[in-house]
């Protein structure tokens, strides 16, 4: 019988636990009534036995342990190894410096309505402690793209580990030193009876997100972890159900799980990797074309990694990948889409990188594509595609995809990591030669001129459009009224790629590469850089900024460097991605 939990288990919203498992064995009639809950049972069945199997291993291989080494070994390593976690964790946090540090990005539509939802992340980094603050992010959403507070913890732990704990045991311990801030009700920390279904795969993603550029900024003012600076990673994920009839005659529902090959984030010494999976998953994979085409009803046109997906930078963020497919030897199957980062570029760039291209969904009806089978030509490429082309969005709910249909997506590249006018035109060449950027953009973002087959730089005239590009962005940019240059002063710490701060007659200032002056460390130097609006084309194709948002970029307003890419509302003021502790500029100064 069921063993109800007591209090607020017997009201509404109450909690009861079922046996599954009785003395090692199913119990047949629980085991029937939930897969004859479901669509798919088979399927289910094999997911419970999975999780069972996956129990059983646990207990073995634990008792094992302990039947080795008793329990209270175990149980003092067990601990051990949470208290040595959050002690590394401290003595690396002695190690950055003190400050805030800042990461916001943007979450469109939340199933009811295309509206724009702001996650933003403030941390504050001070001695060995840490204080994650979520207090200004949007309040939650009437749509199902909420997540709880614990929901919200996964996704700043998936962001963190990489980032500052790579070789801490990643346990409890890091957890301990990491102060949250985060009201109820806010949209990565809902309450019910706001709907949490897509969280994962959309709040908990942005969360995620966040982290990684709040902390990008912290090790960037960091003279020892500046390479661990990363730009974000696949800023989102698509999810696609599909349901029907399959080739077989049988139902069946399946979930693809290819958007996970999204791009890398660039780093602060090298390109992003192509098809870069998640942080959160040890060792992602993706199913064989074949294993997807003999389990379902489609016939795929193509997979492979997009041109121009990855953020351009001084270095390149990730390719991302994206695919096209058809129904095969069925009518039509039913499919269920959700997303974000159609209208919000989510793989944000660090120190002037540009952000990687948003998700594109398509689907292609009345198309000559069976007239071409039957010809024995099979399309390749999107521009082959003929027809009717319907721009998805992010969440069109159900619709069916039948026979000659194309549906087309593509994904999030990762986010590129300082100017792309400072990319080695020899790299850009090679980008260009192995179809990682098309010749036009090579070209129009990156300042470099190609010629020949394979393509060559000209480097005289790559020189020249590149100081073209950069009289044209401070021609072009609201600039500070008056523009100073420091000669003298010496380097106190980094600040990303172009910038750095000095001490100069006992003041902490930040100061371009080129020497210009951009005011006392302790304001907003974007304050009195060039400030340069663009469209969401300037950073490549595939991106797409919704009506609420815009991309600003600040620039350097003597020599033209770009220094940071945002994306931001419209009416919010320049956010502060960094400030450097008073008391740690001062100690700077004076020791």
């Amino acid at each position: 019988m069921p063993d109800f939990l007591p209090g607020r288990a017997r009201g509404l919203g109450g909690v009861c636990r079922v046996k599954l498992i009785d003395r090692g064995k199913i119990r047949r009639d629980i085991w029937e009534m939930i897969l004859a809950m479901s669509r798919l049972p088979f399927m289910l069945g094999l997911d419970l036995k999975a999780m069972i199997a996956a129990n059983n291993v646990a207990k073995r291989r634990l008792t094992t342990l302990i039947e080795r080494y008793g329990l209270r070994t175990v149980r003092g390593v067990m601990n051990g190894l949470i208290e040595l976690a959050e002690i590394r964790f401290r003595t690396r946090l002695t190690e950055l410096p003190d400050g805030v540090f800042r990461g916001i990005d943007f979450l469109d539509h939340d199933g009811h309505a295309n509206r724009i939802y702001r996650l933003e992340l403030a941390i504050t980094k001070e001695g060995d402690s840490v204080t994650y603050d979520f207090s200004k992010t949007s309040k939650q959403s009437p749509g199902f793209i909420n997540c709880t507070k614990s929901g919200m913890i996964g996704g700043f732990f998936a962001g963190t580990l990489p980032m500052l704990a790579y070789d801490i045991p990643q346990n409890q311990g890091i957890l301990n030193v990491i102060k949250i801030v985060a009201p109820e009700e806010i949209v990565n920390n809902a309450k019910w009876p706001a709907p949490v279904s897509s969280g994962t795969c959309a709040t908990v993603w942005v969360t995620k997100n966040i982290t990684t550029s709040a902390l990008a900024r912290l090790l960037g003012c960091s003279e020892k972890y500046y390479q661990e600076v990363q730009s974000v990673t696949a800023g989102s994920m698509a999810v696609l159900n599909l349901a029907g009839l399959n080739q077989y005659g049988e139902p069946f529902g399946t979930m693809l799980l290819d958007p996970i090959c999204g791009g890398g984030g660039a780093y602060s010494y090298k390109d992003g990797l192509d098809g870069f999976g998640a942080y959160e998953i040890p060792l992602p994979s993706i199913a064989n074309v074949e294993t997807n085409e003999n389990f379902s009803p489609i016939l795929y046109l193509y997979r492979r990694f997009i041109p121009d997906s990855g953020g351009p930078g001084k270095y390149r963020g990730g390719r991302s990948g994206g695919l096209a497919f058809t129904v095969h030897d069925a009518d039509s199957v039913s499919a269920l889409l959700t997303t974000h980062g159609v209208e919000s570029p989510n793989s944000t760039g660090i120190s002037g990188g540009f952000p990687g291209s948003c998700n594109v969904n398509l689907l292609i009806k009345n198309t000559s594509l069976l007239e071409g089978f039957r010809k024995g030509i099979l399309p390749s490429t999107s521009q082959e595609f003929r027809g009717e082309v319907i721009d998805l969005g992010a969440k069109p709910g159900e619709f069916k995809i039948t026979s000659g249909d194309i549906f087309e997506y593509t994904w999030q590249g990762g986010g590129g990591y300082g100017d792309p006018l400072d990319r080695d035109p020899e790299l850009v060449a090679h980008d260009v030669q192995t179809g990682a950027v098309s010749p036009e953009c090579a070209e129009t973002i990156y300042g470099v001129v190609l010629c020949g087959s394979p393509a060559q730089v000209d480097l005289a005239c790559t020189l020249s459009l590149r100081k073209r590009f950069k009289d044209g962005r401070r021609r072009e940019a609201m600039r500070p009224a008056h523009v100073s240059r420091i000669t003298g002063g010496h380097r106190l710490l980094p600040m990303g790629e172009s910038l750095e701060v000095v001490a100069l007659n006992n003041r902490a200032v930040v100061r371009c590469k080129c020497g210009c002056d951009l005011g006392d460390a302790d304001k907003n130097w974007k304050e009195r850089a060039g400030v340069l609006r663009v469209g969401a084309d300037a950073a490549g194709p595939r991106r797409k900024l919704h009506e609420e948002l815009e991309m600003v970029e600040f620039l350097c307003p003597a020599c033209g460097t770009l220094l940071s890419v945002d994306i931001k509302k419209r009416e919010d003021p320049f956010s502060v991605d960094a400030m450097l502790s008073t008391k740690l500029l001062r100690a700077l100064i004076t020791g």
